[in-house]
Order: structure tokens, then sequence, then C-alpha cells
């Protein structure tokens, strides 16, 4: 299983990075992604603030969010998880 890091570039658009490099990036309307472009996404994929904080982490098979999704407050601290 892959490991990325993902993160806002813009308000509406999601860059997956793996060991160093852009691998991926998904453009989103509102809640909705609208495209795709790059390799699949399989595997955990942290998301980070601009501060390089973790904010959030997520687990996908081809392209799509499988099994549980968790938050993080900014202080490191486990704020949610959804199933």
């Amino acid at each position: 299983m892959e490991k990325y890091v993902s993160k806002w570039e813009s308000d509406n658009t999601l860059v997956f990075i793996r060991d160093g490099e852009e691998v991926a990036r998904w453009e989103y309307d509102g809640d909705i992604v609208v495209k795709k472009e790059g390799e699949a996404i399989n595997g955990v994929a942290k998301r980070v603030n601009a501060e390089g904080i973790l904010s959030a982490e997520d687990n996908y098979v081809d392209n799509k969010e499988n099994g549980a999704s968790k938050t993080y407050y900014e202080s490191g601290q486990l704020e949610s998880i959804q199933e």
C-alpha cells in the first residue's frame, strides 16, 4: 500500500505527493471532483495544511475513498473518525 501526502494547492485543487514528487491532482467544484489527472491513488493519503500540519488521513483504492477517514485538530489530536 502506497503512502501519500495531499495538500490543497488552491481552493479547488488537491495535489497528491509520493516520495517528494507530485503524482496526481484533482480539481473540485464544491465537494465534487470534476477532473482527476495523474496516477490512481491507492493507499493512505495524509492531508496537510499550508503550514505542513496534519489535518486529515484518508484511504483510497483506485481513486475512491475506502475505509475510515480521520480528521485532526491543529494540535495534532484526533478530532473525528468517519467510517
